[in-house]
């Protein structure tokens, strides 16, 4: 995941804005304690929405208490202890990235390549650690994210097409939460929706990147098969993503609705319905997204 998923914290409560930074330090020390401090650069705020939303639908588990970090060493701040929560979201952390660096290895030629081939060994090392301890996530990813490749190979590839291994991932991942089946229905729809919402974000977000160096992008070949010859061809992408980012979000705002959730849920609710149309427009207005921005 990309760092979409975000907060808006301006209109977050003190009290909120302290457990969801505790939160995030503690996936990051849990990052650090099991998979090396190389995983560390896995963290980025659609993991802490993962972990946040694990904690909400769970009744008990998640133990906070002020704690020092490499980041801050003279100042302790609220940090989520270890518990099986941080832990599941950090095996999905590091399995996602396994597969973004076999990704990104299999896209790019040998010598670009080499950047992510120097870090290859102890991602992969990580990556067969969290599997052995969650070996579902080796089926999720062999599954879905591991069909992207073929999918972008067929030829007028669409954004369902496109969209469908990654948002299909999700489902599967957040569906892992679910305490009955009911909840694991509602769970895998809204992972899915959310998957697809990241995807279309992302996909707009390195349009322009995507265009100078031939990359592929869905958005691309729908804007030569539907605007071939219009004035404004730009602008027409535009309106067409931002209409599937919207119809996208809705339908996820109905399936987050149907979860129970226990505890939290002004922050998911300050995420889902104030952070989402924030990083949305800031996408859609051509303000390039930091992605994986860590100051909190």
């Amino acid at each position: 995941m990309f760092g979409y998923v975000r907060p808006f914290k301006p209109e977050l409560k003190i009290n909120e804005f302290d457990t969801y930074k505790g939160i995030y330090c503690g996936l990051c020390k849990q990052l650090g304690k099991e998979y090396g401090q190389l995983s560390r650069m896995t963290l980025s705020y659609d993991f802490a929405f993962l972990a946040l939303l694990s904690l909400a639908v769970h009744e008990t588990g998640g133990r906070f208490e002020r704690q020092a970090c490499a980041a801050h060493p003279l100042k302790k701040k609220p940090c989520l202890c270890s518990c099986e929560d941080l832990s599941f979201v950090a095996a999905c952390a590091v399995a996602m990235l396994y597969y973004k660096r076999r990704d990104d290895i299999a896209d790019t030629g040998f010598w670009k390549s080499l950047g992510y081939r120097t870090v290859s060994f102890p991602v992969s090392r990580a990556y067969r650690k969290a599997v052995g301890r969650y070996p579902v996530l080796r089926e999720i990813m062999e599954k879905t994210l591991a069909r992207q490749q073929e999918t972008e190979k067929i030829l007028n590839c669409t954004l369902d097409m496109a969209a469908e291994a990654s948002s299909r991932a999700l489902a599967l991942i957040f569906e892992q939460l679910a305490l009955d089946e009911k909840q694991r229905m509602v769970l895998h729809r809204f992972g899915f929706l959310l998957g697809r919402w990241v995807y279309l974000i992302d996909a707009f977000d390195d349009l322009e990147k995507d265009r100078e160096s031939g990359s592929f992008n869905p958005l691309l070949s729908w804007e030569k098969a539907a605007v071939a010859g219009a004035g404004r061809p730009e602008e027409a992408v535009r309106l067409h993503a931002e209409g599937l980012i919207n119809v996208t979000h809705g339908e996820m705002t109905l399936a987050f609705e149907l979860i129970e959730i226990n505890r939290y849920k002004s922050i998911l609710d300050n995420i889902l319905y104030l952070g989402l149309p924030t990083v949305k427009k800031q996408v859609l207005s051509g303000g390039r997204n930091k992605r994986n921005d860590r100051s909190l």
